[in-house]
């Protein structure tokens, strides 16, 4: 059997992300190092990366954040808000009569 050369990957965490990590694959029977050779193992055999990588659901457009911006100021205004409501009847019947029929 030939001798395989070993190589090192250095990386820097946040603490409490190690910790955390290091809790879970405690949990699981394994530790970090044994973690990550499974994660590049899985790499190796799948060519890709073994979960879902998107972008970011919860980025706006600057013209959408001004917009989710000028709703949240106008909320604080009494005159926008409706209620109150002194039954959950009281609400879902609002509601009901304020949604635009087809």
């Amino acid at each position: 059997m030939a001798a395989t050369t070993k190589s090192s990957v250095q990386v820097r965490l946040d603490e409490d992300l190690k910790k955390d990590a290091e809790a879970v694959f405690a949990n699981l029977g394994v530790d970090a190092p044994t973690a990550i050779r499974m994660f590049l193992k899985k790499v190796v055999a799948t060519r890709s990366i073994p979960f879902m990588v998107e972008e970011n659901p919860y980025l706006f457009t600057p013209e959408e954040e001004a917009e989710i911006l000028q709703a949240a100021e106008e909320s604080y205004d009494p005159k926008n808000l409706d209620g109150p409501f002194h039954s959950a009847k009281e609400a879902i019947e609002f509601l009901g009569a304020s949604t635009p029929k087809a």
